[in-house]
């Protein structure tokens, strides 16, 4: 039996003013407007997530989902990213056999990236509006997505702790 436990990471920037550094817990992600299928009480239970914020006001963004096969575990932030660098929004989704099933958790991730998507620009971040460039792979002259991913992870994930 395959049992590696294994995280999603999702990383992307975007623009606004920052209201406060710091943490925020539980925040519930399926919001009005947002279709809702499955277990809704086990939906009302788990689909919150974390979010922290650095001090400055540009900042990338990373949405991690916790590991565990879909049938166990539980939002945290991963150990190896430096939080005074980067925004991290530390998802909870629906598990199976515990109130959810195939596609919810599906369901739930989506959810979950589509707030922080809203939202992340009220706390800050950067990067928005920046051309999408082939090749390239740093701020001063734009990104592609793997050079994006490759600057996120070489500039704010701590070097000796790597993924």
């Amino acid at each position: 039996m395959f049992n590696k436990v294994t995280s999603l990471a999702v990383f992307f920037c975007c623009a606004g003013a920052v209201l406060s550094a710091g943490e925020i817990k539980n925040i519930a992600y399926y919001t009005k407007g947002v279709p809702v299928q499955g277990n809704e009480q086990a939906l009302r239970k788990r689909c919150t997530l974390d979010l922290s914020t650095p001090e400055s006001k540009k900042f990338p963004t990373l949405v991690w989902f916790h590991g565990g096969g879909l049938s166990r575990g539980g939002k945290h932030y991963p150990t190896n990213i430096d939080r005074s660098k980067i925004a991290v929004a530390a998802v909870n989704y629906r598990l199976s056999g515990q109130g959810g099933a195939c596609p919810d958790y599906i369901y739930d991730a989506a959810a979950a990236v589509a707030w922080v998507v809203k939202n992340i620009a009220k706390y800050g971040c950067q990067f928005i509006g920046n051309p999408y460039v082939w090749g390239g792979s740093n701020p001063s002259t734009s990104f592609d997505c793997s050079g994006f991913v490759s600057y996120v992870i070489n500039t704010v994930i701590q070097k000796e702790n790597p993924l």
